[in-house]
């Protein structure tokens, strides 16, 4: 995946458009910013997309949002990032299983957490803190019982 921040006039925060082929695919209009602007949030395909330049996240904007003016656009290659490995996982069919959260089930005094793993609101926030809720409740579990009388 391939996340964009971007900062226009004229859209309202809340306002979220999807589905679009402009090489983002999901753009989502943040918050207002102290200058008056808007910081939207853009997602889209890395392998189709590549580095953003101006005219593609133009056109994107243009084409999700028709009241936005483009001012400036900033990206991390988190793709490129040995540690990241890109925005966030989007797993191809034939590796879903690997993301079932059963697959990421506690294991002895090791509790994984993360939106990714969690088995309601997968790449959303509220995932993330579920799951860290979930893996904090196993482990809070496991150390009650090890050191019940």
């Amino acid at each position: 995946m391939l996340k964009v921040l971007i900062r226009a006039h004229g859209p309202q925060p809340g306002h979220l458009a999807t589905g679009n082929d402009h090489g983002l695919r999901w753009i989502y209009a943040d918050r207002h910013l102290p200058d008056g602007t808007t910081l939207l949030i853009g997602f889209g395909l890395h392998d189709q997309t590549g580095k953003p330049t101006t005219a593609q996240v133009t056109s994107a904007l243009t084409a999700a949002l028709p009241q936005a003016r483009l001012l400036d656009f900033d990206w991390p290659d988190w793709s490129a990032d040995p540690f990241a490995h890109g925005t966030r996982v989007s797993p191809r069919l034939t590796t879903l299983p690997d993301y079932d959260a059963a697959h990421w089930a506690p294991h002895g005094n090791l509790a994984f957490a993360g939106s990714d793993l969690y088995s309601a609101e997968q790449d959303w926030f509220e995932g993330a803190l579920f799951g860290a809720r979930a893996a904090a409740d196993a482990l809070h579990k496991r150390l009650t019982e090890r050191h019940a009388p």
